[in-house]
Formats: C-alpha cells, sequence, structure tokens
C-alpha cells in the first residue's frame, strides 16, 4: 500500500482563524489512516482556491509545493515499509548540530531556515524582518555576542 499526500484547507470550527481564513495542512493518508500536518500558512477558501493561478499568491504556492514534494518523495522512499513515526521524522529532520556561532547574524540566518524548514513560514519571515533590520542599523558583516 502506498501512502498518499495532498495539500487541504482545514475548515474544521475549532481550527477558524479571524476573518475566514484556515489553516493549509498537508494531509498523508496510508491505509486509511488520515494525518494532517501544519504548515504554518493560514488562507481563505477563494485564495486557497486560486493559489497556482494569482500573482499574488504565487510565493505562498512555491513554499506549500515545497512541503507537498517533500512529503511525496519520503512517502515513495518509504513505500512498503512506511511508518508513521519515521515519516514525521524524515519530515520534521533536523540539520546536523554544528559547532556554536557567535555571529548574530549567522544565528538569526540559521534559525530561519530551520522554522522554514519545521514549515513554520511566518515566524520564519518574521526572523528574516527582523535580521534585514539588524543589518540595516549595522553596517559591518558581522556582529559578535561578546
Amino acid at each position: 500500500m502506498k501512502a498518499t499526500c495532498c495539500l487541504c484547507l482545514h475548515r474544521y470550527g475549532h481550527n477558524k482563524i479571524e476573518r475566514d481564513t484556515y489553516p493549509v495542512k498537508l494531509r498523508v493518508t496510508f491505509n486509511r489512516k488520515v494525518k494532517y500536518y501544519l504548515l504554518g500558512m493560514k488562507l481563505s477558501e477563494s485564495q486557497f482556491a486560486r493559489l497556482s493561478t494569482h500573482n499574488n499568491l504565487k510565493a505562498r504556492h512555491r513554499e506549500l509545493n515545497h512541503y507537498l514534494q517533500k512529503a511525496e518523495t519520503i512517502a515513495a522512499e518509504l513505500q512498503d515499509g512506511f511508518q508513521w513515526a519515521l515519516f514525521e521524522h524524515l519530515f520534521y529532520k533536523e540539520r546536523e548540530e554544528k559547532p556554536e556561532v557567535r555571529d548574530v547574524f549567522r544565528c538569526f540566518q540559521e534559525y530561519a531556515d530551520r522554522m522554514f524548514k519545521e514549515g513554520r513560514i511566518h515566524s520564519h519571515n518574521g526572523y528574516r524582518s527582523a535580521l534585514n533590520h539588524l543589518k540595516g542599523f549595522h553596517p559591518k558583516k558581522e556582529l559578535h555576542f561578546f
């Protein structure tokens, strides 16, 4: 049996967010069991329907497709030996441990990249914005902690 993956707008009452927007989730189905994974993005029904065609939404479409392709690749690799715990581990896999970094800019960038990989898109965007503002106030390429 093969696992299937798709994007869906999770329109259930308690998940409804302000102004008729709902969280976009990755739905993975294997042996009739369904699990939903939050991707850190919320859209209205009309935005979700025209996600691939509307110019203002193309960046979000690329982000969502990144996660969908990643999930499909993992599911294809696991194929017959599919296990939920293994899928989740591979989907949310952290980067290898790196040596301690003493540069503020690099820490911001690495943390933002980690959030993007985890599907926390809005947090990723916030950290990138903060990083850009910090770089605007500090003329050097590096900003050391001490």
